[in-house]
């Protein structure tokens, strides 16, 4: 990428925890960076399960699971985040900064080509505030410290609610990907959220910002489930307007949360199939990121108007 380009910037959100958002993030970071793009992970949840999830996986990375103590990789990724937190190198020290061109936020090499910026428990009291002040600054650190231009893309693991953390995620992006589950009440969520979109980052002439949305992503799936298969039909027949992910992501309880990057389990064969889909989502969200930028619009308009 030459200096004069600009990375792609990608929000993952729902206002609903629990729909696999930090996996298939932290996943689509990982992949991205396999293919030899450089890529950040920003951590915008206070939850800041991707900072857990991208650790371990550096430890993973490390240190062979076969040889190491069976703690030992739980130990390292809580020394490594205490230590990020002690030196003031997550996150939250740009909300709490009065100069959003400071230094201190440490990105944290993860894997070749794949970088991190922290999240932090501690963010919820951001959260709390509600300062309106703060809604620019993520965009404006991005620029400050041209890490527009460093990756070809940056990807944000929002915040599960409405909030000035969801808010700056969004202002400093240039395209959003909702993951939902197959299901009619989530889907009232989606409507409220791309109703909210619409209000205070689209139509506000202050962002003068594109935001494209790319469509929703179902996650934790069984395809084996006749009435999922029948709600998913309907939610798509119901809902022409909007652009549904033909490739979703199947739900496996076998998988456990600790090995969140599935590149640290790709020996196992059991985990082929979460493997075959994330490829094909990734090829899917490359593929709408490039009609977008070449029509310069996706269809935005017709996309969005049901919500308005």
């Amino acid at each position: 990428m030459s200096k004069k380009e600009k990375g792609k910037i990608i929000s993952f959100i729902n206002m609903k925890g629990g729909v696999g958002k930090t996996t298939l993030t932290v996943n689509l970071a990982k992949k991205l960076s396999n293919q030899n793009n450089k890529v950040l992970v920003i951590d915008m949840d206070p939850q800041f399960n991707a900072t857990q999830s991208l650790l371990t996986h550096k430890e993973n990375i490390k240190y062979d699971r076969k040889k190491a103590k069976q703690n030992y990789e739980t130990t390292n990724t809580v020394l490594l985040y205490k230590t990020l937190m002690d030196n003031n190198q997550t996150l939250l020290q740009l909300f709490q900064s009065k100069d959003t061109n400071i230094d201190s936020i440490l990105l944290t090499n993860i894997a070749p080509n794949l970088d991190l910026v922290a999240g932090d428990l501690r963010l919820i009291t951001v959260v709390a505030e509600s300062d309106k002040s703060k809604v620019y600054v993520l965009d404006n650190y991005l620029e400050q410290h041209d890490l527009k231009s460093k990756y070809d893309y940056i990807l944000i693991d929002c915040s599960p609610m409405w909030s000035i953390l969801s808010h700056s995620s969004l202002i400093a992006s240039d395209y959003y990907a909702i993951p939902s589950k197959v299901d009619f009440h989530a889907f009232l969520g989606i409507k409220l959220l791309m109703q909210t979109i619409q209000r205070y980052i689209i139509d506000d002439n202050a962002s003068k910002r594109n935001l494209v949305p790319l469509g929703v992503i179902f996650t934790l799936t069984n395809q084996a489930l006749k009435s999922e298969a029948n709600m998913r039909d309907s939610l798509i027949t119901d809902h022409p307007e909007v652009y549904f992910f033909n490739q979703s992501l199947p739900y496996m309880s076998s998988a456990s949360s600790r090995w969140a990057v599935l590149d640290s389990i790709k020996s196992n064969a059991n985990y082929v199939s979460l493997e075959n889909s994330l490829e094909k989502i990734l090829y899917e969200l490359i593929a709408r990121i490039n009609i977008a930028e070449t029509t310069n619009s996706l269809q935005h308009h017709e996309y969005i108007k049901y919500y308005k």
